[in-house]
């Protein structure tokens, strides 16, 4: 498939899913039964908490205590960067609510999108210039799509730090087929600022690439550790408590819809059709052990069969799919790192997109557009986005398990498609099996006793 049909593919999806969308926010908020009333016709968070990511985290880290006295779920070296924007506010004699109306404050969180997305957009330039896709016009709608999408819009009103983690992971996209050294600093950059990119590291791992294994996790422990030693109480005990609310931010955060509100995740997938009927969760259900067998199980599967994959944007989607589906309390924002393999598909050469990645492509454009159609539990704003948000990503690791293994093979010194069915093959369709199998029986598990509660 060429890069100018991938490109009006995911461009024509887009526009049209942005277009159903606010012509169903019009008619909903001026004609419907809701009186108006959010979230109804909206996908994005309550305006009072508008842009409030940017300022809490601030806050937090305003004092140089933001694990002990904060609770803080951060990692470190995004602190570090928070540190400094706090500076900029007088932190110390307002709350954060106070700051962000203020007109430093507001200069503050524009001036971190601002660098975020200018950083974004040249990476892309770069990337797009240096693709199959020759018009002009066609390079300028994918960047305005990608950057307006919905993970994107929803990112930009929480005023959340991981503009910064979706930058450095852009970066690791961009060279890592052309300087994998520095893909691998960038890659360790990234899982500094939000964890989560440390599942991707596994792709080193999987391909025995010692040497960028060892630059990406020495570099992402570098800069998780030395702004420790910064702030107030010393490193050891920031280290305890960073790990404290780390866990206590995974275990769920508060009330329970938290979990469960804006989720495109595993975690949020569980814990849906539960709040929906009772809003809060029964002890009948092993939510935990779910969770984590799901997780494990699925992870290892799909490890096993990118071991002989060789087409590039195709691994980083799978990572970037596991990374954002299997992250606990993982947001609409999160989704945001799949603009990584979107790009790299996009300007992949077109002997390394076959037709049957179609699927792949559409199930990626649909990652990019709003779906809060429907809000079973409007008063936690609660929509059907988190269960079709969740289902899209668990399709794109399904279909991509279920799919016939491609690989590259050399003849005469041309390149092309040939289809094998080798041993490891085969383990990896017992394992998918295993998996569709372990799958039904939780759901059947899951239908008896829901029905019977």
């Amino acid at each position: 498939m060429s890069a100018e049909k991938r490109a009006k593919i995911i461009s024509m999806i887009t526009v049209i899913g942005f277009a159903v969308f606010l012509c169903y926010s019009y008619f909903i908020r001026r004609y419907g039964y809701s009186n108006n009333t959010f979230p109804w016709g909206d996908f994005l968070f309550p305006r009072d908490d508008f842009l409030m990511d940017f300022f809490n985290i601030n806050g937090m880290v305003a004092n140089l205590s933001p694990y002990i006295e904060g609770g803080s779920s951060y990692p470190p070296f995004i602190l570090a960067i928070a540190y400094f924007f706090s500076m900029l506010c007088p932190y110390g004699e307002l709350t954060p609510t106070e700051v962000k109306v203020t007109f430093r404050g507001k200069v503050t969180c524009l001036l971190l999108m601002a660098i975020g997305v200018a950083v974004i957009v040249w990476v892309l330039c770069r990337m797009l210039k240096n693709s199959d896709i020759k018009k002009y016009w066609i390079r300028c709608l994918l960047i305005f799509l990608l950057l307006m999408s919905a993970p994107f819009l929803f990112m930009y009103d929480r005023g959340n730090y991981l503009i910064v983690a979706i930058v450095f992971y852009l970066l690791f996209g961009y060279y890592y087929e052309k300087n994998e050294d520095a893909a691998a600093v960038f890659l360790g950059i990234a899982t500094a600022v939000k964890i989560y990119p440390a599942l991707t590291m596994l792709s080193y791992l999987m391909e025995k690439k010692w040497k960028q294994f060892l630059i990406s996790f020495s570099t992402c422990i570098a800069c998780s550790i030395i702004p420790l030693f910064f702030f107030q109480q010393g490193f050891i005990a920031n280290f305890i408590e960073f790990f404290k609310c780390l866990l206590r931010f995974g275990g769920g955060n508060g009330a329970e819809y938290i979990g469960v509100y804006y989720g495109v995740g595993l975690s949020s997938l569980l814990r849906y059709p539960f709040f929906v009927k009772y809003q809060e969760f029964p002890d009948w259900f092993p939510m935990t052990t779910a969770y984590l067998g799901i997780g494990v199980l699925l992870t290892l599967v799909c490890l096993w069969k990118l071991r002989k994959e060789q087409v590039a944007w195709k691994k980083i989607m799978v990572y970037t799919t596991l990374m954002v589906f299997l992250t606990p309390n993982s947001y609409l924002y999160n989704m945001a790192f799949l603009l990584v393999p979107i790009a790299m598909m996009l300007t992949a050469k077109e002997k390394e997109v076959a037709k049957e990645d179609t699927v792949f492509l559409v199930l990626l454009a649909l990652t990019l557009i709003p779906k809060a159609y429907y809000y079973p539990v409007p008063g936690y704003f609660v929509g059907i986005n988190v269960l079709l948000d969740a289902l899209i990503l668990s399709a794109i690791l399904l279909l991509y398990l279920a799919s016939k293994k491609k690989i590259w093979q050399t003849k005469e010194g041309n390149l092309a498609f040939g289809n094998m069915i080798s041993k490891s093959e085969e383990v990896t369709r017992m394992l998918t099996y295993f998996f569709f199998i372990s799958m039904g029986i939780l759901l059947l598990y899951f239908l008896k006793e829901f029905v019977r509660d």
